[in-house]
């Protein structure tokens, strides 16, 4: 006889939830590299792998940002280490970016992380070094693949340019360091930036990102250059959003841009930093433009 308590598992899908569409999907490698390897994923964690891991065409990733927001001690950080396993082993990230608001909570997860190498003799004899210096702590493969932990300032991150970069506990983070973050992706054929953490009253860039996945707003590569801007920031005679670099080098060699603030690199990225990052902070952080005192 089956107890009623064995067969509650709890809701499985999200209250809400969106993606854009996808031709391929790469979750399922994802998964069973996280079964073979001792840690078997739960159903609602594997859903958001599937929605997370979705693809184009091309082989790119159909969602340049993905988020997952869930109370505290439920699960998360499984779906961040399935996500950073497959990025290290299965996909050819060179190099993943894992950041925390607190030192102790990207230390965390970096310990989490190691003894899910040393319990994997397929994971481990993979693995060329681990890097235990304070402030300095993660994993170098031999094929030359990294995974960094790092804690949030105003410039943590900036320098690196990653192909994953991760954002936990984003219910704490602010435009300026996104600004100091996002640079580290303009360099990347097929990045991917992935925000985790629980909406708080005063959550200042997690906030807009909920509003905008719930109205099923896709910044996606293809789209329009302006997808995602409001009607003010469109009339704004100082944002241009320049989606090729070839045409933004050539409006700053013939000097036409003005006031204007050109943000070069692709679809995806110009949009979410117009809309989610300070357009000064943007300016000076990527563009090394800074604003004339009025």
């Amino acid at each position: 006889m089956t107890s009623v308590a064995a067969s509650l598992v709890g809701v499985q899908k999200p209250t809400h939830s969106w993606a854009p569409p996808a031709v391929s999907n790469s979750a399922r490698e994802a998964i069973e590299l996280c079964a073979a390897v001792g840690m078997p994923l739960d159903e609602w964690q594997q859903n958001v792998l599937t929605l997370w891991l979705g693809e184009r065409a091309d082989g790119t990733w159909a969602a340049f940002e993905a988020a997952l927001i869930v109370a505290r001690q439920n699960g998360k950080g499984g779906v961040l280490e399935a996500r950073e396993l497959a990025g290290l082993f299965l996909f050819g990230d060179k190099l993943i970016i894992h950041s925390a608001h607190q030192f102790d909570t990207s230390i965390e997860a970096f310990l989490r992380m190691k003894n899910l190498i040393d319990g994997s003799d397929f994971l481990r004899k993979r693995v060329k070094r681990v890097m235990n210096s304070h402030g300095d702590e993660g994993f170098e493969l031999l094929n030359g693949a990294r995974l960094r932990y790092k804690a949030r300032t105003s410039g943590g991150g900036r320098g690196f340019s990653g192909d994953l970069v991760v954002l936990d506990e984003a219910q704490e983070l602010t435009s300026r360091q996104l600004a100091a973050l996002m640079p580290t992706l303009s360099a990347r054929p097929n990045p991917q930036l992935v925000y985790t953490g629980t909406v708080t009253a005063t959550a200042e860039v997690l906030r807009r990102l909920v509003d905008r996945g719930r109205a099923g707003a896709t910044h996606a590569r293809g789209g329009g250059a302006a997808d995602g801007l409001s009607e003010a920031e469109r009339a704004d005679p100082r944002i241009e959003v320049v989606a090729h670099r070839r045409r933004a080098r050539k409006k700053e060699a013939t000097g036409r841009q003005g006031d204007r603030l050109i943000v070069p690199g692709t679809d995806s990225g110009s949009c979410i930093q117009l809309n989610d990052v300070d357009r000064d902070v943007v300016g000076t952080e990527q563009c090394g433009i800074v604003r004339r005192q009025t």
